[in-house]
């Protein structure tokens, strides 16, 4: 008797993290104004930071006007999937702007995700912008110095900075802003015809309202003739 209840109660539970799983993607759905996709579309890669990931389709829309995808992305440090090596859940949104720069870089919250990029694959140069609150706040990776720069306008770093400072407070160079920063703001990444923002968590309410706050600026870096 005590095992068929011991089963009763971990059924119920799971059944209680499934509604409340779909709940919370029914928030974010609605939030964003992007239906659940009606196809299942699942897949594997490598993230920038060097990290293997198995990600599902979960909303396809659009966004500010920009056709999107928002997924489910679980990452490990390597292929194999097991109970001991649980890794990390994170929500992508990802926008397919039909103009975008022709320039590939990347923008990665200072703090605790280089030095994780460094010891997985060792971690690119830094470009520094000129900008020293800028630099202070985002590290940006590019082979192409100048095209980036371009794009990362004087407005366009000011109005990043405000909005990661409405999103995360504001982060000293202490060790536990370095720490947290990984978990209040996303990882940016633009190449033609793309441009990705991966945050940790995954898809809620609050996460939604997250995303809704930085797609303006996502539009922007994507397009430069994009304006605020």
């Amino acid at each position: 008797m005590p095992a068929i209840i011991g089963i009763i109660i971990i059924v119920a539970v799971l059944i209680w993290l499934y509604r409340a799983q779909m709940k919370s993607f029914a928030e974010c759905a609605s939030i964003l104004g992007m239906p659940q996709a009606t196809t299942r579309s699942e897949t594997n890669g490598t993230t920038a930071e060097g990290f293997y990931f198995h990600q599902s389709l979960l909303l396809k829309g659009s966004i500010e006007g920009v056709p999107a995808e928002v997924c489910i992305r679980n990452v490990r440090r390597t292929k194999v999937r097991n109970s001991r090596q649980a890794g990390s859940q994170l929500t992508v949104l990802a926008l397919f702007p039909t103009r975008s720069a022709s320039t590939a870089f990347r923008l990665q919250p200072v703090g605790m995700l280089r030095a994780v990029e460094n010891y997985q694959q060792g971690a690119p140069e830094i470009v520094p912008t000129g900008d020293s609150d800028f630099d202070a706040a985002f590290h940006l990776y590019t082979s192409n110095e100048r095209g980036a720069l371009a794009v990362l306008t004087p407005d366009l770093r000011r109005d990043l900075l405000a909005f990661r400072q409405t999103v995360a407070g504001i982060l000293t160079q202490s060790l536990a802003s370095r720490l947290a920063s990984p978990y209040l703001l996303g990882s940016i990444e633009v190449g033609p015809g793309l441009i990705r923002y991966s945050l940790s968590g995954s898809p809620s309410a609050k996460i939604a309202e997250h995303l809704k706050l930085v797609a303006s600026l996502l539009v922007r870096l994507g397009n430069p003739a994009a304006k605020a």
